[in-house]
């Protein structure tokens, strides 16, 4: 990875981070994996083809 595909990645992760919805978004999923609220891949886009 380079230096500036770096520092473009940091500047998305602070923006995403001072979203209030992004940050319940990121709670309430950890939530539903704790729950066992998942599915595989394979239950949401079928077999592989």
């Amino acid at each position: 990875m380079n230096f500036i595909k770096m520092i473009n990645d940091l500047f998305e992760n602070i923006i995403a981070l001072n979203s209030k919805n992004y940050l319940k978004s990121i709670k309430r999923a950890r939530q539903e994996y704790k729950e066992g609220k998942i599915h595989t891949f394979r239950q949401i886009f079928g077999q592989k083809q």
